[in-house]
C-alpha cells in the first residue's frame, strides 16, 4: 500500500499519487509554455493531454497486469486499482502515444511537431514521478551495501522493508533530468519536426536499459533472467529512434 503523505478523512493521498499529480501539473505547464513558444494555441492541447493521461494510466496498469498476472489471482478487480501502485512506464507510453497519433490528425495538428512540443513536459513529469517512487518504494532496487543505499522502515512501503537497497528511483530521476536538459537545450536547434521526441526515446531507452540492471522489483523476465520486458522494449525503441534520427538528418550536398 502507498505510504500516506496526507490524510483528509476519509480520503488518504499517498506519496505516489501526490507525485503523479505534481508531475501532471508541471508537465502541463511546460507543454503550454512550449506551445506558446511555437506560436501555437495552448488551449488546443487541453483535450489531448486529458485523453493521453487516461490512456497512459490505463496502459501502464494493463501492462503491469500482463507482466505479472498473479496480481489478479486473489482480486479480479485489481487491474482497476492503479492507486495501489503497479504502473509500468512503457504500457503508459504506448497507450499515450497511440492516443496522440490517432487524435492529432483529426484536430488538424501536425503529429511530429506536436510530439516535440509535448516532449519536455513528458520528461519533467518523469523526473517528478521517479522521485515520488523513491518516497513510496515502487521500482525499488536490489539489495546492496553501498553507503548511498536506502532502507525503507515504513511497513506500508512498496519496497522490501528493512533491507539496504539500490536507490534506483534516484538513478532514474537523475538520468531523466539529464535527458530533460538535453531536450530543453536542443529545442532551439532542432533540424526537423520530431527530432526532440526521437532523441528523448533514444536517451530514455538507454537510461532504462542501464537502471533496470539494478532494480529488484518484479518486471517479468525474458531470455533466462538477463533481460526484463522493459529492457527488451527499450532496446527495440532505441533501434527505432536511431533509425528515425538517421533518416531525418539533412543530407550534405555532394562536392
Amino acid at each position: 500500500m502507498d505510504p500516506v503523505f496526507s490524510r483528509i478523512n476519509p480520503v488518504a493521498a499517498g506519496m505516489y499519487g501526490m507525485s503523479l499529480m505534481l508531475a501532471l501539473v508541471v508537465g502541463y505547464i511546460i507543454v503550454r509554455h512550449e506551445a506558446r513558444r511555437c506560436k501555437a494555441d495552448p488551449d488546443r492541447y487541453n483535450d489531448l493531454c486529458f485523453y493521453a493521461l487516461i490512456a497512459a494510466i490505463a496502459g501502464s496498469r494493463l501492462f503491469y497486469v500482463l507482466v505479472d498476472p498473479d496480481v489478479l489471482k486473489y482480486d479480479r478487480l485489481a487491474v482497476f486499482k492503479f492507486w495501489q501502485g503497479g504502473l509500468l512506464f512503457y504500457g503508459g507510453f504506448i497507450g499515450a502515444l497511440t492516443t496522440a497519433v490517432l487524435y492529432l490528425p483529426r484536430k488538424g495538428l501536425p503529429v511530429a511537431n506536436t510530439l516535440d512540443i509535448l516532449t519536455p513536459g513528458i520528461v519533467m513529469g518523469q523526473v517528478i514521478g521517479q522521485i515520488g517512487c523513491l518516497a513510496s518504494g515502487c521500482m525499488y532496487g536490489r539489495p546492496c551495501d553501498d553507503f548511498w543505499a536506502v532502507t525503507y522502515r515504513n511497513p506500508d512501503t512498496m519496497a522490501i522493508w528493512g533491507v539496504p537497497l539500490h536507490p534506483t528511483q534516484l538513478y532514474a530521476a537523475c538520468l531523466s533530468l539529464v535527458v530533460f536538459l538535453i531536450v530543453w537545450q536542443r529545442r532551439f536547434k532542432k533540424r526537423f519536426d520530431g527530432e526532440l521526441f526521437w532523441r528523448y526515446v533514444l536517451l530514455d531507452g538507454g537510461s532504462r536499459m542501464l537502471v533496470d540492471h539494478f532494480r529488484g522489483d518484479y518486471r517479468g523476465k525474458l531470455i533466462g533472467d538477463l533481460w526484463s520486458v522493459s529492457q527488451v522494449i527499450a532496446g527495440i525503441l532505441i533501434l527505432l529512434a536511431a533509425v528515425m534520427l538517421f533518416r531525418k538528418q539533412p543530407k550534405k550536398p555532394l562536392r
